[in-house]
């Protein structure tokens, strides 16, 4: 038995697809300092 598949995009004409969705892509430069500066304080290894 076999059937038919079908794939639907739905995203927004609009949304760009290019942007690089990363912590340091996303997130202000002073943010990331301050995360990354208490990032061993946060329980976890550098």
């Amino acid at each position: 038995m076999s059937s038919t598949k079908v794939i639907f995009d739905a995203l927004l004409p609009s949304f760009d697809r290019t942007k690089i969705s990363s912590f340091e892509h996303i997130y202000p430069k002073e943010l990331q300092e301050k995360v990354l500066g208490n990032w061993q304080k946060y329980g976890y290894k550098k």
